[in-house]
């Protein structure tokens, strides 16, 4: 049993965004992702896909989208939710939607920590933690609205702390169990610089953390974010197109 980890999956099965404008790692990459993921992913497996998942705007919309994900290998989807994701409104509508279409191994993770175990391999068992995130306030490009986003997020991203803390009073079997950090925007820029972000993630002792949303753009690849290890931390993009519509599975 095993988990792996993805992002941006940008669904959508009208057709009418088609993905292989950006490049031709996008070419006809559902199909693509569905061939690798059936190669590496066993029913007994865990997914974790941060966000982007589909381009549908209503909830109804995106029912084909997640019904291609539930049908696929894994019997655990937890899903984050994307900038793209306009589709997913309340957590509640969302549960709903995946109760009455019957999409029994997708559930959502939002101000909550996820208790990941692994019945072969005990000390594969890990804690998970995040939240969407959002364009830094330090960014160029950042305004007003952006800091106030990224500042829901942030506590967002407490919430899901605290419920650790909560879990582990309530399962003492979990109190050494190490947490993984999953969010769709990277914590962190390109020049690796400080964040209110990656201070809570040192300061709480996570040591992995994933991350999406940052694609590849021609000829420039991993230089537009970071990547590898600071302080301690681990930093991976797990977006489609950067692990080349690969699953990656995930270390603890």
């Amino acid at each position: 049993m095993s988990t792996w980890i993805l992002a941006d999956t940008h669904l959508d099965h009208t057709g009418a965004k088609p993905m292989s404008i950006f490049g031709p790692i996008w070419n006809n990459h559902p199909e693509v992702l569905a061939e690798h993921w059936q190669k590496l992913i066993k029913p007994e497996d865990n997914v974790i896909i941060a966000g982007d998942i589909s381009w549908a705007m209503q909830a109804e919309d995106a029912v084909p989208d997640l019904t291609f994900l539930n049908q696929l290998p894994g019997c655990r989807k937890i899903l984050l939710k994307g900038n793209h994701d306009f589709w997913w409104s309340t957590k509640s509508k969302v549960n709903k939607l995946f109760q009455g279409n019957s999409l029994d191994t997708l559930e959502i993770m939002q101000n909550e920590a996820k208790l990941i175990r692994n019945p072969e391999e005990p000390d594969e068992d890990f804690i998970l933690v995040g939240s969407r995130g959002w364009k830094l306030p330090t960014d160029n490009d950042a305004d007003a609205k952006d800091k106030k986003v990224y500042e829901r997020e942030k506590n967002r991203f407490l919430l899901s702390l605290q419920d650790v803390e909560l879990l582990k009073k309530r399962e003492a079997e979990t109190r050494d169990l190490p947490v993984v950090a999953v969010f769709h925007y990277p914590p962190l820029n390109k020049f690796a610089n400080d964040s209110e972000l990656t201070a809570i993630i040192e300061s709480t002792g996570i040591s992995k953390v994933y991350y999406g949303h940052v694609h590849k753009q021609h000829g420039l690849d991993n230089i537009l974010c970071f990547e590898g290890e600071k302080n301690g931390v681990s930093y991976k993009n797990i977006a489609l197109d950067f692990i080349e519509c690969v699953p990656v599975k995930l270390e603890v």
